[in-house]
């Protein structure tokens, strides 16, 4: 390869361009994540005690009671959603909400019930 080079300035200029060609091409692509991503917040303890309450629903109650408090869903839009009656999807709510009511009151001196 050094016989095909008559001058070496202008080869070594012209491989330094192509090189930082490449690098632009490639960061054109690049996104820098950070830039729009808002920062998380810790959890908070009530937040873990959310979750851990919720963890011990079925899933069907998990779904509906996450509907209708975490999304602000009326209890028609559960209903059409899920395809079930409205006093289904009433009950289904009440349910769960009894049932993490009787888990509150077992716990006496739990962790939830002193977090809360």
């Amino acid at each position: 390869m050094r016989e095909q080079v008559h001058r070496p300035d202008a080869w070594l200029y012209r491989v330094a361009l192509r090189a930082i060609g490449r690098t632009r091409w490639r960061r054109r692509f690049e996104v820098k994540l950070t830039e729009h991503v808002r920062p998380v917040a810790e959890p908070t303890l009530d937040k873990v005690v959310a979750l851990e309450l919720l963890r011990r629903l079925t899933p069907r109650q998990r779904e509906f009671v996450v509907a209708r408090y975490f999304l602000d869903l009326s209890y028609r839009e559960i209903a059409e959603h899920w395809e079930v009656s409205v006093s289904g999807a009433t009950s289904t709510v009440a349910q769960a909400i009894a049932r993490l009511r009787r888990d509150l009151e077992k716990e006496d001196d739990g962790w939830i019930r002193k977090s809360i």
